[in-house]
């Protein structure tokens, strides 16, 4: 369907909208049209970069950020009027308002406010001998009237309240009779939306009445004045496929409509909204959009007088472009405006022959509602978001002026210029670059090019002097080199320099010169910069501040020798700090003198080690005395003599006794001993032993001397040859030692997961028994465990320890300790959260039971639906319960987040609101969803929905759009049931919360024929939730596969039953009857509800959704009243379209028609899947409880007036028992829609007055 946004039909089919477009409502109708945006890619194409847009005035009107033009014209006497609304206030206020030529407001009269709810709009205005008529739309309806030149309203009405709006008006003569036809549509409950005209006369009073012409479209958008006096109008109709055409026909006074012409595209949809007359009788250029797949043009359409095509063009750009209105500018072409839909205006140029010059687009202005030409050829455009702005080209940018050179940079051939004495603009010629000299200003702007649809710019201004004779530049001087200690008066700076002047000249000019930068110092040798002013020569002058500049560089002394190396000597010990290295030399300088010059010194060679006796030389670094240099790195040099250490005595003698048959290497001598040494110091110094004196025997009994030599510590000598000594007694024969016959156990240990070996607290020692009975003590040494340790693997490992005796004990028989060391199992932690769907569609009205599973490390996947928490990101757009039922509030887009255990997940909500037009069937579009899920969107004419070859889904038709989602799921272990073979995958169907089937699902299931053992059969099974238990439905093989009809969702499988003699018993598929839903938490009417199903007057969608919000069908409410009454019909209904009937419902509408309840329509028709109103509602309550009224008594609600005559007297009867009580503000509503828990209330309420049912 193509929109054209400047007018808008609205149609009530029991209480629904269908839209086609409008200025005043674009705003509201922008979020079903928002895939223009999203898959078009809109971006605005600056082809006609060159223009400058400037708003026009700031008076009450232009600058109102509420205001919305609908029109915007030039009057005969040189001033504008417009016509709009204003929504600022608490109800928009409709307006004209008039400017004198001068662009002065002259007067703003209101038009009135509108209280319908409805956006209105003024959408045409047009210039009359007695003031201005206005069109539009007010309170829902066609609004017309007459406003005097003075502003004040001659004439205002409203026709066809509630159900219509006028788009356009233009003036019909008819044999000097002028009268002025408006075209807009009407609403019919019936047929929808009608084209529809009427007429007024010079003072805005309407004519005998209103023509509907139903078989001339929808709606006409665009009406104009031929040079016959008739009328020529464009619109556009739909022959109910889905698809549009444009309209085209004349409408005159005397003969009414003439012949409509259609006009079409081909695989798309096609808009008309403006025309010009191509020249008088000669036929018509038609101006409005194509759209095929997501792109949508503008299109301009050529016919000759009798409204037949010539010649068709599109002018396809990136992005939505929608016309709203047609202009032949001066240059012969036309100007094509309108918008994007999406924010953005939208201006294109064409020649006189709709070839395309340039687009322009207006970010910001929404679409353009009026455009004029001025005289300088610029345009002004009134936008419908507050916007009045002028628009020309500008003056050219980037352009420089040289003063100097005399000319302008930077200019191209589409510049002209306006200078050097001349009386009309020049044409630039880059092959003859103008000149400007003395004193002129120059013009330069855009030339004007018919050929590219543009006008002749504004001008930039640049104003040229003339040159005088300047200092250009200033000849480079020499460095200039001096003596140290040159005084400055003496260095020889120049008086004059030789300078360069603009016309060509050489001449010299005086200089005068600073102190130099640093200063000039004759003691500190170094670069000086002198910079010097300049004196101009006579007749001429230094505008730039030019300088003359000369560097004077003063040599520097230098070092050529050093005073001789200094020689000390320091004791052992002496750190680098106390050495006393001098801090300064001496130097003699190139001019003879001597100076001190202060040193660094390094670390010594060898680096000096002050525990290490010996030579070491130091060089010193020089630093050069100010104004000195060192050139050749000469450097100081100092030798330092470290003096060595003697031993002066050794520690007294070591004395010890052994056991008897000690052998020589375990007698522990020491292997250090302490000595003194002269510096003070006491040292350990390692020591070697002789043999002992004499020879050391462990098996005879005695004392021997041991002499020790020692080692010298770093640094020191034994000039006295000193030694240790050290004297051993061997004992006599000692007793046997004892065994070890058992090893004490180890107790068992227990280790968290993840453990390290060396944080086992395995023990270091063990008791052992030995022979005699008595108990000591042994050490341990562990292996690696068996099987190997590994703290990451949880088990059971069995470490051996080796015992290590004490002196005097043996262990013989080489026993061990054993210890047993258990790691634990890894902890369980949780690892993931998963949602049933990251990403949904949702329609207004109904909800989706969100389903929460938690991931653990050891592989179990829980479901935490009841114990998740969770938000939603916009509560108006979709709100969300504690137990996870998203329910759909109002068009947007919302995020859900889920929260479980620390871990969060996010679902994409998309809601959206369902159209109500009918379709033929269409491709199901597939929403994106998780691996192993398919999710597919389904409208209400129905689908075919697969998942892969294995499931096949069958819907004939909806009650509204909806969402049909196929999950794969695993069966737990063991839980396929006795007796069953399960042939197929198992698959949870869903249907979107609050949708039902009204007539059976056909499903087909792929089975695994192999699989099958024999003597069985193939079966299609439904998992029931309430009882936990798998139940067979009446099914049939056909092509291989499983088919079956069912009228609900759950989870389906294909299980093998064994075959038996007689033949299976189908089990019926009841709906489930919880007395509980998910989506009624917090609802107000839960109770009702829970009481209803216990009742069984209604079930479930399914077993945890009601959808208590979901709209009611006719033969849905029947159904349920007729359960209420507990009675059933025992005929087919005889009702004209009863093959519309569903089985289910037909019983229930065959009691209600027996016994006058429902009557049906005039022509015969029951309409089974119409939304009931609540008109009709409480009308079938009446008759089945047989109310009557008291004599004449009314409605008393706040809209009684809208309460059909038919219906009047049930909702009088029903409101005085109470038995309907309205809706907020006192309102009855009787064309909205009823819910399913407004019909359970009244059904209850019903029953609960004891009231003369029928039965």
């Amino acid at each position: 369907m193509l929109y054209n946004h400047k007018y808008m039909e609205v149609h009530r089919n029991g209480g629904r909208f269908e839209m086609f477009g409008s200025l005043a409502l674009r705003r509201w109708m922008l979020s079903l049209l928002v895939f223009i945006f999203v898959f078009s890619g809109y971006t605005s194409v600056f082809a006609a970069d060159r223009f400058v847009l400037k708003s026009v005035g700031a008076d009450s009107v232009t600058g109102n950020p509420k205001i919305r033009y609908g029109d915007y014209i030039r009057t005969s006497d040189g001033g504008y009027v417009a016509v709009g609304t204003d929504a600022g206030g608490e109800d928009p206020e409709l307006f004209i308002a008039r400017w004198n030529v001068n662009g002065d407001l002259e007067w703003r009269t209101s038009l009135g406010f509108d209280e319908s709810g409805i956006p209105p709009s003024v959408n045409d205005v047009l210039e009359t001998p007695n003031g201005y008529m206005f069109v539009g739309r007010k309170n829902d309806g066609m609004l017309y009237g007459l406003v005097n030149h003075s502003g004040s309203i001659v004439r205002s009405g409203v026709q066809l309240p509630g159900g219509g709006s006028a788009n356009f008006i233009a003036k019909m003569d008819n044999a000097g009779t002028t009268r002025y036809l408006v075209g807009g549509y009407a609403q019919f409950a019936s047929s929808g939306a009608v084209n529809s005209i009427f007429t007024l006369d010079a003072d805005g009073n309407p004519g005998a009445g209103i023509a509907h012409l139903i078989s001339y479209g929808r709606s006409p958008f665009d009406g104009i004045t031929l040079s016959s006096g008739n009328v020529a109008i464009v619109g556009y109709g739909s022959e109910g496929t889905g698809s549009s055409f444009g309209m085209l026909y004349t409408y005159s006074a005397r003969d009414g409509a003439g012949a409509l012409k259609k006009f079409s595209q081909s695989g798309g949809n096609l808009t008309l909204s403006a025309l010009v007359e191509a020249g008088a009788d000669s036929g018509y250029y038609l101006t409005g959009n194509v759209q095929v797949g997501s792109e949508q043009d503008i299109v301009v359409i050529r016919t000759d007088a009798d409204g037949e095509e010539l010649w068709r063009k599109v002018y396809p750009h990136d992005g939505a472009q929608v016309p709203e209105g047609l202009l032949r500018t001066n240059d012969g072409g036309f100007l094509i405006y309108g918008g994007s839909n999406t924010g953005d205006g939208v201006l294109l140029k064409t020649d006189a022959n709709m070839n395309e010059q340039w687009i322009k687009v207006l970010p910001g202005t929404w679409n353009l509602q009026a455009v004029l030409q001025l005289a300088d050829g610029s345009f002004r455009v009134a936008g419908a978001s507050a916007n009045l702005i002028d628009m020309y080209v500008g003056p050219p940018t980037g352009l420089v002026a040289d003063d100097e050179a005399n000319v302008i940079v930077g200019l191209t051939e589409d510049m002209e210029y306006l200078g050097n004495g001349s009386v009309s603009y020049v044409v630039y010629n880059k092959g003859a670059v103008p000149t400007f000299s003395g004193d002129q200003t120059v013009f330069v702007r855009y030339k004007a090019d018919r050929g590219a649809g543009y006008e002749a710019g504004e001008a930039a201004t640049y104003v040229f002097t003339a040159n005088p004779v300047t200092i250009a530049s200033v000849s480079p001087l020499a460095v200039v080199w001096v003596g140290y200690g040159t005084p400055l008066s003496e260095v020889g700076l120049t008086a004059t320099v030789n300078v360069k002047l603009s016309d060509g000249t050489n001449v010299s000019a005086s200089v005068t010169w600073d102190g130099g930068n640093p200063a000039y110092d004759r003691t500190v040798p170094g670069a000086y910069e002198f910079v010097g002013a300049l004196t101009p020569p006579n007749g001429t002058t230094n505008p730039d501040a030019l300088t003359a500049k000369v560097v004077v560089k003063v040599e520097p002394r230098t070092i050529e020798s050093v005073a001789d190396a200094v020689y000390r000597t320091v004791g052992y010990g002496t750190p680098l700090s106390e050495v006393g290295l001098p801090a300064t030399v001496n130097v003699k300088l190139s001019d003879g003198t001597n100076v001190s010059a202060s040193v660094t010194w390094d670390g010594g060679n060898p680096a000096y080690d002050r525990t290490m006796p010996g030579a070491y030389e130091f060089v010193g670094a020089l630093t050069p005395p100010n104004g000195t240099t060192n050139p050749d790195a000469l450097k100081a040099k100092v030798v330092v003599k470290v003096e060595p250490r003697t031993i002066e005595s050794v520690a007294d003698a070591v004395y010890r006794t052994v056991g008897y048959g000690t052998p020589l290497s375990e007698l522990g001598l020491p292997a250090t001993v302490n000595v003194r040494l002269s510096d003070g110091t006491t040292e350990v110094t390692g020591v070697k032993w002789d043999g002992g004196d004499p020879p050391y025997d462990g098996n005879a009994p005695r004392r021997y001397s041991f002499t020790g030599e020692l080692a010298l510590p770093k640094g020191a000598t034994n000039p006295g040859g000193l030694s240790a000594i050290a004297v051993v007694a061997v004992e006599e024969t000692p007793t046997a030692p004892l065994p070890i016959v058992r090893v004490a156990s180890v107790p068992a240990v227990m280790v968290p997961f993840g453990t390290p070996l060396s944080n086992v607290p395995l023990p270091s020692a063990v008791n052992v028994v030995l022979s005699d009975g008595s108990s000591a003590g042994a050490g341990l040494t562990w292996d690696d465990g068996v099987p190997s340790y590994n703290g990451n693997v949880a088990g059971v490992y069995t470490f051996t320890g080796t015992v290590t005796p004490l002196a005097g004990i043996l262990n013989p028989d080489g026993l061990t300790a054993t210890a047993v060391v258990s790691v634990e199992e890894a902890p369980v932690a949780l690892v993931g959260l998963e949602v049933d769907e990251t990403s949904y569609l949702l329609s207004v009205g109904t909800s989706h039971a969100t389903r929460v599973k938690a991931s653990y490390s050891d592989g179990r996947r829980i479901d935490v639906t009841d114990v998740a928490t969770y938000a939603t990101s916009n509560a108006s757009v979709a709100e969300v319960g504690e137990n996870g039922v998203v329910r759909g509030k109002s068009q947007g887009k919302a995020s859900i987040s889920v929260e479980y255990g620390g871990l969060r997940s996010e679902i994409q909500v998309d809601v959206y609101q369902p159209s109500v037009a009918g379709h033929d069937e269409e491709e199901p579009a597939v929403v994106p969803t998780v691996p192993g899920k398919s999710s597919t969107a389904c409208s209400r004419v129905g689908c075919t929905v697969t998942f892969g070859k294995e499931v096949t889904i069958v819907i004939p038709r909806l009650q509204g759009d909806a969402i049909v989602t196929i999950e794969k799921i695993e069966l737990p272990p063991g839980s396929v049931p006795a007796g069953l073979q399960l042939a197929s995958g198992v698959f949870e169907l869903l249907l979107s919360p609050g949708m039902t089937f009204p007539e059976p699902v056909t499903l087909r299931f792929a089975f695994d024929a192999a699989s099958m053992p024999e003597g069985f059969r193939a079966a299609l099974f439904y998992f029931d939730e309430a009882h936990k238990e798998w139940i067979e439905i009446e099914s049939r093989i056909e092509k291989g596969l499983v088919v079956a009809s069912v009228d609900h969702f759950t989870k389906f499988a294909v299980f093998g039953v064994k075959e038996s003699s007689a033949e299976p018993t189908p089990t019926p598929t009841p709906a489930p009857t919880p007395t509980s839903f998910l989506d009624m938490d917090g609802h107000w009417a839960k109770s009702y509800v829970s009481r209803a199903v216990e009742l069984g007057i209604t079930n479930g969608y399914n077993a945890r959704m009601f959808a208590p919000d979901a709209q009611v069908t006719r033969a849905q409410f029947v159904t349920m009243l007729m359960r209420a009454l507990k009675v059933e019909g025992v005929s087919a209904p005889r009702f004209a379209d009863a093959g519309a009937i569903e089985a289910w419902a037909a019983s229930a509408v065959t009691a209600a028609a027996e016994r006058g309840i429902a009557e049906g329509f005039s022509d015969g028709t029951f309409r089974p899947n119409v939304v009931i109103t609540r008109a009709e509602m409480t009308t079938l309550l009446a008759r089945a409880a047989s109310l009557e009224s008291s004599g004449d008594a009314e409605p008393t609600f706040a809209d009684a007036a809208d309460v059909p005559a038919w219906a009047r007297p049930a909702v009088a009867a029903a409101e005085g028992l109470g038995l309907v009580q309205g809706r907020g503000g006192g309102q009855f509503e009787p064309f909205a829609a009823a819910t399913r828990a407004e019909a359970v209330v009244l059904l209850l309420r019903m029953l609960d007055l004891n009231l003369n049912l029928k039965p």
